[in-house]
């Protein structure tokens, strides 16, 4: 009885990590590129409008962060072989989670 709850409960927090993961990746991604700034972006000269370079950059990291995202939450589902939670909930959390990271890391290196 007492193993049966044990791995309901492990299956239970694999499948909110799951749930998260992708929009944690995205957040990532998304938020780092842009801290790296349009250094990194091949298609931006620094005469460019401010405004339209913001757009392709932040478009340029929302691909990247959900391609990106894809990936590593079919590996890990492929791994642990368990579904994601799918719930409004559990992906706020995520991309909340992912957005802070790179800032955290912003505010502490740079």
């Amino acid at each position: 009885m007492e193993e049966k709850k044990s791995k309901r409960m492990k299956d239970a927090i694999y499948s909110f990590f799951a749930g998260t993961l992708f929009m944690m990746t995205f957040g990532i991604i998304d938020n780092g590129f842009l801290i790296l700034g349009m250094d990194i972006n091949p298609f931006l000269k620094p005469e460019d409008d401010p405004m339209l370079s913001s757009m392709i950059g932040n478009t340029f990291s929302d691909v990247i962060g959900a391609f990106v995202g894809v990936l590593v939450t079919m590996a890990f589902v492929k791994f642990v072989k368990i579904n994601p939670s799918k719930n409004l909930f559990v992906e706020t959390i995520g991309v909340t989670v992912g957005c802070i990271i790179p800032i955290l890391i912003y505010y502490f290196i740079f």
